[in-house]
């Protein structure tokens, strides 16, 4: 039948067409050159099968081309093989094998073609005018042509419990895209055993080799993964929507001749008018659910470098800073696998610190593990695929890539050390990392690399901090609780030392009772005043853990922090004054982090004066609902431009080994936790007001 015949010629064309643009190209790599020879006896044998389909020759005309198209028939075979072990990296293991089905097919070939015991006759059924007669050695052609198909996808299936990541999806869909093709024309070997099946299997062949081939040279050959689930996708929607349609149209034209008395001809015109109206909304909507279900939206990197860029370098806390980065690389790029490696300066390894999808113990990366060194030397992105060959080494290399999921690893480096490694898994597209998005995620891995130094000098910061502070507090037990007891020691000693020497002597009974009574008063008095202060230090210096908002009053923590602060600014000469009116309302914060706000300014404002001057902490009503606190310094004041500079991390006023770049950053960041706002007011040579504003508590 003709339309068979120009399915099957349709093969031959577009594979001489595809083969036209790929060899102008030079692009064969040893995928493309498998594919090629695969391809090219597929063409031979489609032409001939062609001319047998169309019953437009004489008898002996259509029996010489079947036995020429069964001939290339069977050198499919071993070049299907070779393919399918190329597919799987496993062709040098299995290249013996395709030697020896090389030889077998060439040999069998000149039978097929020279001889009757293969293809003896032609025989004829329903529409088809000619169809092949086996011979008595058809059954071995038949057998050697799918044992061959069979060997392939077994090389392949073992390759794919063997293997991870890309190549395992690169595998599995080499299974599942060429069994779909295969299935189809396999049923076209039943008319050599005298069965009377059509030959529809040259369609499903013709989808595949259009898709497949086009899609390969599309790719240039580098993306086989998405090329075969390409094909999967489309000829699977394809044959759903043709189903449908199909029904549709079957429905409709009984309809119209059962209800109206058209004839059949009438109802096929009305059927391929529909299938046209209908034919690009359901291309469109093909289109659309490959894309969406089962193709991830390709995304802006250059676009997530910004967002990725404006948030890390803000992000001062390592854990939340790696884990961050996880998240957003596997959101973005929608990732299977994703983790975080850095450096530990103490054991001299690389510790995985955050990850997602890693099962299994993460390896263990010393400072002279081959991909550490790779990494170093190369100082760019590394692809599993295509991992040089170094220092005999790179199984080493790959099997750690495997441990970690990995498809690509991107070194952090800062100032020439590898601070980092930044591994990738596979997208959930399966398609591979481009050159250009590799530059990108490489300026985003330095990128990273920066913020994890700004985390690293954060946290040096921060402990410089904490010591200053248990300086302070160190100064202020010594002060506050010391010398209450220094007082209770002193009057002890005087009382020890006059009964020593006979004070007491003369003395009746009812006045060492009073004096007793007075010293014992006076004792439990500067106990009372010890405990007082321990509980304001202690509230200070509890860790903070879980924020807890509740009404506090302003007073009391104001208090707790001058009576911290107050020895130090005694000793020198800066004078403290509170102005906190009785009938301010209590105000909705976490008590401990307006603690350390408060203790931060004012230590600040202490900081800024030195000696010799005043420090007021003041609290007002701002409108009905917000409580304001002014930390006012007599002190130098700060210049104007350096006003909008101050809340940056590391950025200070002070002499250097002063401070440290970060209380006033933090300040703010607590200020905005508890839902507040904090300003600032200066003028040079006129000190500085700080203010911090909180919300009223109702409650």
């Amino acid at each position: 039948m003709l339309i068979y015949a120009l399915g099957s010629w349709a093969i031959t064309f577009f594979n001489l067409t595809l083969w036209t643009l790929t060899l102008a190209k030079r692009q064969l790599n040893p995928l493309a050159k498998a594919y090629f020879w695969w391809s090219f006896y597929i063409t031979l044998w489609s032409f001939g099968y062609g001319i047998t389909l169309s019953g437009l020759f004489g008898y002996d005309t259509t029996l010489t081309w079947n036995r020429w198209c069964q001939a290339m028939a069977i050198m499919i075979a071993p070049h299907f093989f070779r393919f399918g072990c190329v597919v799987a990296d496993e062709f040098e293991r299995y290249e013996k094998w395709y030697k020896i089905y090389l030889a077998f097919a060439i040999v069998n070939a000149f039978g097929l073609f020279f001889t009757p015991y293969y293809v003896k006759d032609l025989w004829s059924f329903g529409v088809f005018r000619y169809q092949p007669l086996g011979g008595p050695l058809y059954i071995i052609f038949a057998a050697f042509f799918w044992w061959t198909t069979f060997h392939s996808f077994l090389v392949a299936a073992q390759k794919y419990n063997r293997t991870t990541g890309t190549k395992r999806a690169q595998v599995r869909l080499f299974l599942l895209a060429t069994g779909i093709a295969y299935s189809g024309g396999g049923e076209l070997f039943f008319q050599g055993f005298r069965i009377p099946i059509p030959s529809y299997g040259v369609f499903p062949i013709l989808a595949y080799v259009i898709i497949i081939g086009y899609a390969v040279h599309r790719y240039r050959f580098l993306n086989v993964s998405l090329v075969l689930k390409k094909t999967v996708v489309f000829t699977g929607l394809l044959g759903v929507l043709f189903s449908f349609v199909s029904l549709a149209m079957y429905l409709l034209q009984d309809l119209l001749g059962r209800g109206t008395g058209l004839n059949q001809a009438v109802g096929v015109a009305l059927t391929i008018g529909a299938v046209i109206l209908f034919f690009h909304p359901l291309e469109r909507l093909m289109i659309h659910l490959t894309d969406k279900f089962l193709f991830q939206r390709r995304y802006d990197y250059r676009q997530l470098l910004r967002e990725f860029t404006d948030e890390a370098l803000t992000i001062l806390d390592m854990s939340k800073l790696v884990d961050t980065t996880v998240h957003i690389l596997l959101e973005t790029i929608k990732l299977e696998h994703c983790a975080l490696l850095l450096l530990n300066r103490t054991t001299n390894r690389y510790d995985l610190t955050a990850s997602a999808g890693i099962s299994g113990k993460p390896p263990v990366l010393e400072n002279k593990h081959p991909l550490i060194k790779l990494l170093q030397q190369a100082q760019e992105p590394l692809a599993r695929d295509l991992l040089p060959e170094w220092k005999g080494e790179v199984v080493v290399v790959d099997e750690t890539f495997v441990q970690l999921n990995a498809e690509v690893c991107l070194p952090l480096m800062l100032r020439g050390e590898l601070v980092g490694i930044l591994a990738l898994g596979p997208k959930k597209s399966d398609e591979p990392y481009s050159k250009d998005e590799l530059e990108v995620l490489m300026a985003l891995a330095n990128t990273l690399a920066i913020a994890i130094s700004n985390a690293l000098l954060a946290a040096e910061a921060a402990q410089q901090e904490k010591l200053a502070v248990i300086g302070t507090l160190t100064a202020a037990i010594n002060h506050e609780v010391c010398n209450p007891l220094s007082n209770v020691k002193l009057r002890a000693d005087e009382f020890l030392v006059g009964s020593e020497r006979g004070w007491f002597k003369d003395t009746s009974k009812d006045e060492m009772e009073k004096k007793m009574t007075e010293f014992m008063q006076y004792a439990v008095q500067e106990i009372d005043r010890t405990a007082a202060i321990t509980t304001r230090l202690s509230n200070f210096a509890k860790p903070s853990g879980v924020s807890t908002k509740e009404a506090i009053e302003v007073k009391k923590v104001v208090d707790e922090v001058l009576a911290i602060l107050g020895h130090d600014f005694h000793l020198r000469s800066i004078g403290l004054e509170e102005k906190i009116p009785v009938d301010i309302p209590p105000i909705l914060v976490d008590r401990r982090q307006l603690h350390e706000v408060l203790f931060n300014l004012v230590r600040n404002a202490g900081q800024a004066i030195g000696r010799d001057g005043k420090v007021t902490v003041q609290a007002r009503l701002n409108g009905t609902d917000r409580v304001a606190i002014d930390v006012v310094d007599t002190g130098p004041g700060i210049p104007p431009e350096q006003l909008s500079r101050l809340f940056t991390p590391f950025f200070t006023t002070k002499k250097e080994g002063q401070g440290t770049g970060l209380g006033l950053f933090v300040v703010k960041r607590l200020v905005e936790q508890n839902d507040g706002i904090i300003s600032v007011k200066s003028q040079p040579g006129a000190g500085a007001t700080f203010t911090v504003e909180f919300p009223v508590s109702h409650s």
